[in-house]
């Protein structure tokens, strides 16, 4: 899969990807601006998709986040994914329809080069456990035990960042 950068500043930053049928772009966006967009493609995937409790789905967390939303064509929302100051990744998620396609991969490549502007020295994210694999290919590795949240079983996942 191409990734090309088509901006270096951290608002409006854009990723492309050429080998989908149609060409996706992701974005950094503003909550306040954006914040149903982020929670209509959330609750799609979690709460109506994996049955997550909407209290627990919207922790109250988003303000203090950055996010990064993926567009088909630069107009249709199809995926979107957050990370805080600290580097921690969370709610990636991908419409059924665009799943298999590299956006998930996109938008997690997305932060972490945005975590590299920052100048962290990791990014963690606690993935499902049916996502393991996911984030191994993407080079994290299992931190800590498995735990429970919203009755789905996760593991804590970090990943190093070198120049």
């Amino acid at each position: 899969m191409c990734w090309k950068k088509r901006s270096k500043d951290t608002r409006g930053r854009r990723i492309a990807m050429s080998e989908s049928p149609a060409e996706v772009q992701i974005r950094l966006v503003d909550w306040g601006d954006r914040a149903e967009t982020l929670l209509s493609i959330r609750h799609e995937v979690f709460v109506q998709g994996q049955n997550v409790p909407e209290e627990i789905e919207r922790d109250g967390k988003d303000p203090d986040c950055f996010h990064a939303i993926a567009f088909e064509n630069e107009k249709i929302p199809v995926g979107v994914a957050r990370m805080n100051n600290a580097g921690h990744m969370g709610r990636v998620a991908v419409l059924a329809g665009w799943r298999g396609r590299g956006i998930g991969t996109g938008l997690v490549r997305f932060l972490i080069e945005l975590a590299r502007t920052m100048n962290l020295t990791r990014v963690d994210v606690n993935s499902q456990i049916d996502a393991r694999g996911f984030y191994q290919r993407l080079g994290f590795v299992s931190r800590d035990e498995t735990f429970e949240e919203a009755g789905i079983e996760h593991v804590n996942m970090v990943l190093g960042l070198r120049d």
